[in-house]
């Protein structure tokens, strides 16, 4: 007498197949060894950014430092002309771009408030003429009446705290900048070293 393989009898069709503990606990280790390496990423990401930018910068500037080898020059005298060129030229960038944008800067600040006025005097006279849009009192809106109220103790705390914020953000940037330009040298001095 055959079985038929689609008939299988009763006590087996209730068995459970289970995973081997050995394979259960490889695939938790797996999972908890890839969210830790996430989240240890996450937290230096700060660090791999400055290093990849510092690669960068050193790879950029090692083409013309092996140009100036390849003329007899030494690898320190190649680096320190190649630093010195370069930071020239971006100060000469910022000066050429940086004069205008300050420039163009002071005089919207300084046309900003005749402009404000002139769509303040086109609001009201499109106003008087149309039935749609509100009369408003800009002199009471803007409170340019009594304003000796007008700063409280929160709004010089909330900007104590706002100039504290931009002044330790423009420090942290600054700081990450030498660092990674630092980096970069010491990867363009060595960058053999470093490679292997």
């Amino acid at each position: 007498m055959s079985a038929n393989p689609e008939q299988l009898p009763a006590y087996l069709s209730q068995l459970r197949t289970y995973m081997p503990l050995r394979e259960f606990m490889k695939r938790i280790l797996l999972l908890g060894s890839m969210i830790v390496l996430a989240l240890a990423l996450w937290e230096l990401r700060l660090i791999l950014l400055m290093t990849f930018l510092a690669i960068i910068i050193a790879v950029s500037l090692d083409i013309p430092v092996r140009r100036l080898q390849y003329y007899g020059m030494r690898r320190g005298l190649a680096m320190l002309i190649v630093l010195v060129v370069t930071i020239v030229s971006l100060a000469l960038l910022v000066t050429v771009i940086g004069t205008p944008i300050v420039t163009q800067s002071q005089n919207l600040i300084d046309d900003l408030p005749s402009a404000l006025q002139t769509l303040r005097d086109d609001y009201e006279a499109r106003a008087e003429r149309s039935t749609l849009l509100p009369n408003i009192n800009f002199d009471q809106l803007l409170g340019t009446g009594d304003t000796s109220g007008v700063i409280s103790p929160d709004a010089v705390t909330g900007g104590a705290l706002l100039v504290t914020s931009v002044g330790s953000f423009v420090v942290s940037l600054a700081v990450n900048f030498i660092v990674i330009i630092i980096v970069s040298m010491y990867l363009l001095a060595e960058p053999q070293t470093y490679a292997n």
